[in-house]
């Protein structure tokens, strides 16, 4: 007969999904004068993103996601992937748009993907007039509370 021990001592580690988190609100605003759509860009980034144990993650960014299924937007890649205007026009984005974007985030096992939000600000030349219309409407209101009508 063996000696087997009378005690027996063993370590179970269960994965669990990992937690997205794709940080946000993203707020596309970075005009500068001349600068081209490829020129401006915004970095998304979920570094924030955990799991236990601590399992190696991969990244995939959906920037059109509708809420329902997510489909991986080519190139979109890793916890903090830098993304220009011209990729977001080349998916349908205009300025003063908002879209739903997310991030599934996996280790072996699970996955999770959590949404956020993407507001593309209108280039300067139409902020710029809408700042003069505003500003031409103050004026004439003034103007005419002043002449009494």
């Amino acid at each position: 007969m063996t000696n087997i021990p009378h005690w027996l001592y063993f370590e179970m580690v269960v994965n669990t999904p990992p937690i997205a988190d794709a940080d946000g609100p993203y707020m596309l605003d970075d005009w500068s004068l001349g600068a081209t759509p490829s020129d401006t860009t915004i970095m998304l980034d979920a570094t924030g993103s955990s799991d236990l144990p601590t399992d190696p993650l991969t990244y995939e960014w959906d920037l059109t996601y509708d809420g329902a299924t997510f489909s991986p937007t080519a190139g979109v890649i890793g916890p903090t992937p830098t993304v220009t205007l011209q990729s977001l026009l080349d998916l349908g984005y205009s300025g003063g748009a908002t879209a739903d974007i997310a991030v599934r985030v996996s280790d072996f096992q699970y996955f999770d993907v959590a949404p956020t939000t993407l507001f593309a600000v209108p280039e300067p030349s139409t902020v710029a007039l809408l700042a003069i219309g505003v500003a031409s409407l103050l004026l004439f209101m003034a103007w005419r509370q002043r002449r009494g009508a």
